[in-house]
């Protein structure tokens, strides 16, 4: 029972073991570890506890709970562990090569945490949930393990390389577009990934790259962006602000398959990856845009793909699909704009369908297989001319009219072709 501050060790390399402690009835008193030998807390820290600081041990492991208004984390040799939650008004942690690990299933920091800790950090429990009142910002750990649910409450959270260590959320809780969460590079060992902030424009998800998630879902977001390759078994978007988008500018690759819901708000999404592989049949409900390549890029959506929620889409590059997927992007409310060279078809002989088109740039509809396909209206760009080219074995019928500068329209082969307009 601490009525006033205590320092055990002196810096010597003895071993410590510390069951309970306690703080005086009234006003606070601190508790100061500084051995070079290991240390092993075996029972609760807390009540009137001031300041926690562990100036040096060998290793230090607390077993139960430890609650402190300021908890001071300066250096150790191996890992400062907490096995049952912190609670902390304050936690500093020094720039020195030592672990951390806050391993309890519950744990509060009220104001914001850096982790300058340049050795590995581990938080969260399976099913748990740390919460960062103040948010947090781990960039300086070599690598950072994490599991459950870690959240803030409309503050930024700034992760540096992350592995999965057990299903985990992360959440900043926006209120504000002050709550962003940045991630590096993700590792995901098969566990799944949610990212969420809230569905504030500015609250911004960024990544760099995933592999190994199993489902990475991206729900309520003010904009998400993932520089590098996404990979994943499978992707979910659940919601974005409205007119935010939530983009892929590197190689999107999905095993099992993707769902883009419709959300509450008209959000956009974009694919701008160089060669990207989509398994099963995706439907994209987003009614804002949608985005297919920004340049020669691939798109295979190997089991279809349905687009006509969005309220325009775009088609820079080619997408493909195989075995008997359809292709259906756009109808009567929704037109397709090809912005580069473009390729619409593949390997699949189900049914290609789009609404009307309008060519920036040329457009090739079919590839060589047995591929039915129907078209609406197609018009050129606004200046200079675009041209069209139908490449199936499948049978074409285009309904309405082909022509305003359409420079040169070939068939290269076809099932049989109708033009039903001018």
């Amino acid at each position: 029972a601490l009525n006033n501050s205590l320092t055990v060790g002196a810096t010597a390399a003895t071993p410590i073991t510390l069951t309970t402690v306690t703080g005086p009835s009234s006003g606070s008193a601190n508790l100061t570890i500084n051995t070079a030998g290991v240390v092993a807390v075996g029972g609760a820290v807390g009540t009137n506890v001031g300041t926690l600081t562990i100036t040096n041990s060998g290793g230090t492991t607390f077993s139960g709970t430890v609650a402190a208004t300021t908890v001071t984390l300066s250096n150790t040799t191996g890992s400062i562990v907490f096995n049952d939650a912190l609670t902390a008004t304050t936690l500093n942690t020094a720039a020195q090569g030592y672990n951390v690990e806050l391993n309890g299933s519950t744990g509060t920091i009220t104001n914001a945490v850096t982790f300058s800790n340049t050795g590995a950090l581990a938080l969260g429990a399976s099913g748990g949930t740390l919460t960062f009142n103040g948010g947090l910002t781990a960039t300086a750990p070599s690598a950072s393990t994490l599991k459950g649910t870690i959240t803030s409450s409309n503050d930024a959270m700034s992760f540096g390389p992350i592995t999965l260590g057990a299903n985990t959320t992360l959440n900043t809780v926006a209120t504000t577009n002050v709550a962003d969460l940045s991630i590096g590079a993700v590792t995901g060992a098969t566990y799944n990934l949610t990212l969420r902030t809230g569905a504030v424009s500015g609250a911004e998800i960024t990544g760099t790259s995933t592999s190994g998630v199993g489902t990475l879902t991206i729900t309520n977001s003010g904009g998400t962006t993932f520089s590098g390759a996404v990979s994943a078994g499978s992707l979910t978007i659940t919601d974005s602000a409205a007119s935010t988008a939530v983009t892929f500018n590197g190689d999107l690759t999905l095993t099992t398959g993707m769902t883009v819901s419709a959300g509450t708000a008209a959000y956009n999404v974009a694919i701008n990856g160089t060669t990207n592989t989509i398994a099963g049949a995706t439907t994209f409900a987003n009614t804002g845009t949608l985005a297919l390549g920004n340049g020669s890029d691939t798109i295979n959506f190997t089991g279809g793909v349905v687009a006509t929620a969005p309220s325009a889409v775009t088609v820079n590059g080619t997408v493909t699909a195989a075995g008997t997927g359809v292709i259906t992007l756009g109808d009567s409310n929704t037109a397709v704009t090809i912005g580069g060279t473009s390729t619409i078809g593949g390997t699949s002989t189900g049914q290609i369908t789009t609404g009307a088109i309008a060519l920036n740039n040329s457009l090739t509809v079919g590839a060589t297989a047995a591929t039915p396909i129907t078209l609406t209206t197609v018009t050129g760009p606004s200046s200079g001319s675009a041209n069209l080219t139908i490449n199936t074995a499948g049978a074409v019928t285009v309904g309405g009219a082909v022509g305003t500068n359409v420079g040169t329209l070939t068939i290269t082969n076809s099932g049989g072709t109708t033009f039903s307009g001018t």
